[in-house]
């Protein structure tokens, strides 16, 4: 009934405009240091049978940055130091920093608003992709009409 590739091309449009706006919100935050989050965002789409699967990647530490650490724990100080070369930070301050880590957590820094229910752009492209599928379903229902009009007389 409906043209796969459509929908397809709908979907990944929408995948597309999301991923888009999530790495806009790495830069915009101060996440953005030597781009492995950044760079390691990525989607797909792809058909199971007669469902669509749409998949979101990350670097593991993604959701660290994105919804923040609780206190108690010490970050890999190899990571902390490459962090702090990329941020300018003197190597000398980035055991004060772990030791802040431990004792206070690190604070969010979101950036997969764009998937949350009732986000501007998810409302924005989906009520797109809604009109785009109506158009289909009009269409296909307008040839199918005409198909079997001529066929009932």
């Amino acid at each position: 009934m409906f043209n796969q590739e459509e929908i397809k091309k709908d979907l990944e449009y929408l995948t597309g405009a999301i991923t888009k706006e999530m790495k806009a919100l790495i830069k915009l935050n101060g996440s953005f240091a030597s781009g492995e989050l950044y760079n390691s965002v990525r989607t797909s789409v792809d058909k199971k049978g007669d469902d669509w699967k749409i998949k979101f990647n990350m670097i593991y530490y993604g959701l660290f940055v994105d919804k923040g650490t609780r206190p108690g724990h010490y970050p890999n100080i190899n990571d902390l130091r490459e962090w702090a070369r990329y941020k300018g930070i003197s190597q000398a301050a980035v055991y004060p920093i772990a030791k802040n880590i431990f004792k206070y957590g690190t604070k969010a820094r979101p950036f997969t608003t764009p998937l949350e229910e009732g986000s501007p752009l998810l409302k924005e492209l989906l009520d797109g992709i809604g009109e785009s599928f109506i158009d289909d379903a009009v269409e296909q229902i307008m040839q199918d009409a005409k198909y079997f009009g001529a066929r009932l007389r």
